[in-house]
């Protein structure tokens, strides 16, 4: 069968033929270290980290200084472990 030509019933279509076949013995295993971080997303934890309490001494002081406490430390009250 070739582009344009009109398929008719009974007419074969497809021919499958056994032949030798060497190389590729099977699947490979790809081993992957559950360890490493890509640096792009590397780069984007390290730019979020700046958020974080721990990160942001002086906002902290501040804010307890005036008797209130930090959004985490509530969150972390109403959430369990």
């Amino acid at each position: 069968m070739s582009t344009g030509d009109i398929v008719r019933e009974g007419f074969p279509i497809v021919f499958i033929e056994e032949a030798e076949v060497s190389g590729h013995s099977g699947p490979q295993v790809e081993t992957i270290d559950p360890d490493y971080i890509r640096p792009d997303l590397e780069e984007n934890i390290e730019r979020h980290s700046y958020i974080y309490d721990e990160n942001r001494p002086e906002a902290v002081e501040k804010r307890h200084a005036r008797g209130y406490r930090m959004p985490r430390v509530n969150i972390g009250e109403l959430m369990d472990d």
